[in-house]
């Protein structure tokens, strides 16, 4: 045996320890650099097919991280994930570090022109606009789109902003609510320009066909001036089913932006600090348009953004029917699945969460592969109350073993 692998620490974390499983080296982590626990120049390796684990190794600051996953066969019509291709696997490194010097290079005409010009900042921001094309927690903005180039764009209204501010947004996973507003002071010209662009595509040579989603940009949104005039009224209508000129929905319309400026509160935290709500969501399909966000915080000067109480994780099973579709009930206990297969069950009546009959809206996702599939969001409230009348000794021995949550497990040899 290899005499540098003779003598490892191993920590086992499964599904009974709360937490995403990059979020848990992540803690891990955070916890070693604050006790410094080793070396500066350590090098750590972790293999992780999700692609957040590049934004999460930058947030670190470490020297020397590498990043090991397997190649991505991507293809717009399916992918080799979607198709199960049982073939040999290859793997790609990621040097973080090398990503680093990507970013040193890229900003090496802004950093003569900024004080106190910080590159680990910078990555900071980076991590917090990668919110605004969206990921995990958020939907991405209406009309901002990796595959379409627009975080180029964003990221030279960023170096802008920088310029013109000299400071930043993101201070290690706490929010600078003054600098966003800032930001997207400059941010919401470019989502004006980006309807435009949208609208121009949306008019197709002779005999070229259009999707309908193009069709209903086209027929809805219009701008003059570099202003939004028409198509406000009509996207909160059709994706919100509210009148943004009723005050009867004001309240709706404010707490769609709160919802969202929570969402950018709680992605910033995540990555930097830790899991800060346990219950916290965003419960809307679609996010609200920049300059309606921008309004609203000039407006009303926010300064702070404040998370829900932080809450319990779920038990394990009960987490289960926040997640599986009805195709999968029969991987659940018998008596949990009994009660979700109940028709009078309140999550089935009057409105069935659990329904396979949902819309696939491509509006602002003109790619199949880029729909959004129109569930209803779960109510934890009415999730508790049914699980809560499950008895537990229904559940077999084993079940209720997998049923309590656990700290993680150090083993030693």
């Amino acid at each position: 045996m290899d005499h540098d692998w003779k003598h490892l620490n191993v920590i086992f974390s499964d599904c009974t320890v709360p937490g995403e499983g990059e979020q848990k080296i992540m803690e891990f982590l955070r916890s070693c650099i604050k006790k410094n626990f080793f070396p500066k120049e350590t090098t750590h390796c972790v293999y992780s097919p999700d692609a957040d684990f590049f934004l999460l190794s930058l947030s670190t600051r470490l020297k020397y991280v590498t990043i090991i996953r397997e190649e991505f066969a991507w293809s717009e019509d399916r992918s080799s994930a979607t198709i199960r291709q049982l073939t040999e696997a290859k793997f790609e490194f990621v040097i973080v570090s090398v990503l680093r010097e990507y970013f040193e290079y890229e900003f090496r005409e802004v950093e003569s022109k900024v004080r106190n010009f910080d590159i680990y900042r910078v990555i900071d921001d980076f991590i917090l606009i990668m919110m605004f094309v969206g990921n995990d927690f958020l939907p991405k903005m209406f009309c901002f789109g990796i595959r379409e180039g627009h975080l180029n764009d964003l990221l030279e209204k960023y170096k802008e902003y920088l310029c013109k501010r000299e400071d930043y947004i993101n201070n290690l996973g706490r929010v600078d609510w003054k600098n966003v507003t800032h930001l997207l002071e400059i941010a919401k010209e470019f989502e004006t320009l980006m309807i435009q662009e949208k609208l121009q595509r949306s008019k197709p040579a002779a005999g070229e066909e259009t999707s309908r989603w193009d069709d209903e940009v086209a027929d809805n949104f219009a701008v003059e001036n570099n202003t939004i005039v028409k198509g406000r009224s009509y996207y909160y209508k059709t994706r919100f089913n509210i009148d943004i000129d009723d005050a009867a929905d004001d309240k709706k319309f404010e707490d769609i932006i709160v919802k969202y400026l929570e969402g950018l509160e709680f992605y910033c935290t995540y990555y930097y600090i830790g899991c800060q709500s346990w219950s916290w969501f965003y419960p809307y399909h679609y996010t609200p348009l920049v300059n309606d966000v921008y309004d609203y915080l000039k407006k009303n000067k926010i300064s702070e953004v404040k998370l829900p109480v932080r809450g319990e994780p779920f038990d394990p099973l009960m987490a289960l029917m926040f997640m599986l579709p009805q195709q999968s009930f029969g991987l659940l206990p018998q008596p949990i699945r009994a009660a979700l297969e109940d028709p009078n069950c309140i999550l089935r009546h009057p409105e069935d969460y659990y329904t396979n009959d949902f819309e696939m809206d491509k509006f602002g996702n003109p790619k199949d592969f880029d729909q959004r599939a129109l569930v209803p969001f779960l109510d934890e409230a009415m999730v508790r109350e049914v699980y809560s009348k499950i008895p537990k000794d229904s559940f077999t021995k084993e079940e209720r073993a997998r049923n309590v949550l656990h700290d993680h497990m150090f083993l030693r040899r």
